[in-house]
């Protein structure tokens, strides 16, 4: 990411160049750009970017993954700025000032690089050599993948080594339950249609340090191969999992949880990463719910 060291008057033409730059010639990439500078000053969630971009990105399965992706590739480039909406809990994106003036002509300079390499700048200056300071920082991806094995507070799971019972014919709230018992929570939550996580907390230990963790558990209500389109009524439970203010986000099922919602989990933890702190993010399948249920069967009744 970089960091301008000038005022926008003078340093100006080098930002747009910079922008075009990280855009690059990816027809997705500016599409999600043009999405989010479209209109008014609204922020946009990645489910409404996502229908303003269904010519650019096809893929029905995977469309919001890879709109987060590139939400999150032009966040770490300074070209948007991210929001999380106090209404619908919903992590958004929306324009910076700048860009926001001279969106179409970095747009064009993207598609033509040509035309970029006309315009006089600091960065490719013709007449005379200019030297100019730019300090660059690095983003290191602040996103890790995690299992139950990982977790302190599941200890017991690697002892028994093994599971006998199953989890299908138990209820949600009694896994949430069952949970809250072993992490060692006592508050009480009420479930209802918006909320960002079933289960919030800042009892969960990784690595012997305490953490935060919000959960979303999926009972057996929902049946067959868990996918994102199953997780909240719009399929947007993933992105108001991440608004949560938590260091560890879990998914939970009683039975198998395709790999894209793995890929959703790790696309907004890389974008939530981004401003700074350690992410953490996981599945708990209906295998590993039969062992922790099987290493703690009194938790579950």
């Amino acid at each position: 990411m970089t960091l301008n060291v000038s005022d926008v008057r003078s340093n100006g033409p080098e930002q747009i160049q910079h922008a075009a730059q990280s855009l690059g010639r990816s027809p997705q990439r500016i599409a999600v750009f043009e999405a989010i500078y479209k209109g008014g000053s609204t922020p946009k969630s990645v489910k409404i970017l996502a229908n303003l971009c269904l010519a650019e990105i096809k893929d029905g399965n995977h469309r919001e993954i890879r709109i987060a992706q590139e939400a999150a590739y032009l966040f770490n480039h300074g070209m948007v700025e991210k929001y999380v909406d106090e209404k619908t809990h919903k992590l958004c994106y929306k324009k910076v000032d700048f860009y926001k003036s001279h969106k179409k002509q970095i747009v064009e300079f993207a598609r033509d690089p040509k035309k970029m390499k006309k315009m006089i700048s600091k960065r490719t200056p013709i007449v005379r050599e200019v030297k100019s300071r730019t300090v660059v920082y690095k983003s290191p991806i602040n996103a890790k993948q995690i299992s139950i094995d990982d977790i302190d507070n599941f200890l017991k799971v690697k002892k028994t080594g093994g599971s006998s019972a199953s989890a299908k014919t138990i209820l949600e709230k009694n896994i949430k339950n069952g949970f809250k018992k072993i992490i060692g929570e006592t508050g009480k939550f009420t479930d209802w249609g918006g909320e960002r996580n079933d289960l919030f907390t800042t009892r969960v230990r990784l690595d012997k340090k305490r953490i935060s963790a919000a959960i979303a558990f999926k009972g057996r209500a929902t049946q067959g191969i868990l996918t994102p389109k199953k997780l909240g009524k719009n399929g947007d439970q993933i992105n108001r999992l991440f608004t949560s203010p938590a260091q560890l986000f879990l998914v939970v099922y009683h039975s198998e949880i395709d790999q894209s919602v793995l890929e959703q989990m790790k696309a907004f933890a890389v974008a939530v990463g981004q401003a700074g702190q350690k992410i953490y993010y996981g599945i708990v399948d209906g295998k590993d719910l039969n062992a922790i249920i099987t290493a703690y069967p009194n938790f579950f009744k």
